[in-house]
């Protein structure tokens, strides 16, 4: 984002405060530097000049997830995600960024090492073992069915590697043959970080890896809104690439037809509890779809909970813990109100997250992913 776009944004402001009734951040502290407006005005001082970035400031301008719940909420169409990511470069650029993000960027971008810690965590109990589902058997797709590629992401593949199969699953059921790529990091972590560059390297790999005309199934909303945000970084054919590749990627939710699957997908005796993914929600602009998809099983009961953030936020969780930590305990209290048997997601971090909520609360409810619910439902 340039300068000027930025000047732009910020002038659109009206200081209605619209953004505070959504923004999970302000629902914990209620201080107005905690909010799209408060930070917003932070930036314009900044821009102007009559304000220094310092600690402060800096610590300030972290205490954001990038939900967007702001931007779906601004009646003026503020891209306030857009401006606090330029912002936090150009903190990294002049202050460079925490040893803890560092860390765990350089290990998302490393992913044998990072996949090694995560089984080191798991062993030591600070993550939760893998989970044990019944996979129904995989039919031999027939060569000439549709090619899709599964962008698993890295919450998929090294924390919650049981939706990945689910997804596989459930995809080749439906009569699609499924590929894998050897992926990056999608780059959100490190675009929202500020490490713009880094974030790029990661987009170009992905890039050069994706076959042309593939279409692109992903299981996590982040890596969707990642994805379909790489023509930002670019410029001439790997820009044209980019805008390509973006058209073709899709969330699972929108894009699974579940009658494709068949009489194979049969009916499940339970009540469920649904959480909407901010990234899904307010990146993606998916509501309606993986309600649909749930209600497409037969004896399923869908309970409603109010729309609120699960607390997780990527590295916020790491940065701020007990910010991320208070937040997580509301959404759980929502999921115990809901006396659901299980709350489904269509996210791996909010089904991470909320499972630490859930087991920090020490309750029982299960949370599962939307394709792990149809790897179930299908016979």
């Amino acid at each position: 984002m340039t300068s000027v776009e930025i000047e732009e944004e910020l002038l659109r402001c009206m200081r209605c405060g619209e953004c505070q009734a959504v923004c999970p951040t302000f629902s914990v502290t209620g201080r107005e530097g905690e909010v799209a407006r408060g930070k917003l005005r932070v930036i314009k001082a900044l821009f102007q000049g009559d304000l220094d970035l310092d600690a402060g400031v800096a610590e300030k301008l972290s205490i954001c997830l990038l939900c967007k719940a702001c931007c779906t909420a601004c009646p003026s169409g503020v891209r306030v995600d857009k401006v606090i990511a330029a912002a936090r470069k150009d903190l990294a650029d002049r202050r460079g960024i925490p040893f803890k993000k560092r860390a765990v960027l350089w290990g998302l971008e490393h992913p044998r090492i990072f996949s090694t810690a995560a089984s080191g965590a798991r062993v030591l109990g600070i993550l939760p073992r893998r989970v044990s589902i019944q996979i129904p058997s995989r039919d031999a797709v027939p060569p000439e069915r549709a090619r899709v590629i599964f962008y698993a992401g890295c919450m998929i593949n090294n924390i919650t590697p049981e939706i990945g199969d689910a997804v596989e699953t459930v995809l080749e059921k439906a009569g699609y043959r499924v590929e894998r790529i050897k992926e990056a990091c999608c780059g959100i972590p490190a675009h929202y970080a500020g490490l713009h560059d880094r974030a790029k390297k990661l987009a170009e790999k992905n890039l050069r890896k994706i076959k042309k005309n593939r279409i692109v199934v992903t299981a996590c909303p982040t890596c969707a809104v990642g994805l379909k945000e790489y023509p930002e970084f670019f410029r001439g054919k790997l820009r044209e690439k980019a805008l390509d590749v973006g058209r073709r990627t899709y969330d699972f939710a929108e894009f699974l037809d579940a009658s494709k699957l068949g009489d194979s997908l049969g009916s499940l005796n339970m009540r469920v509890a649904f959480h909407d993914p901010c990234h899904a929600l307010h990146g993606l602009g998916l509501a309606k779809e993986s309600r649909s998809l749930i209600k497409a099983i037969h004896g399923i009961k869908l309970v409603e909970m109010e729309q609120r953030c699960c607390g997780f936020g990527g590295l916020f969780s790491f940065e701020h813990p007990s910010f991320s930590q208070t937040i997580n305990d509301g959404r759980v209290k929502d999921i115990m109100a809901s006396k659901a048997d299980a709350v489904v997601t269509s996210c791996p971090g909010c089904k991470y997250y909320l499972q630490e909520g859930i087991r920090r609360g020490r309750q029982k409810t299960e949370v599962i992913h939307l394709a792990e619910l149809f790897s179930r439902g299908i016979r």
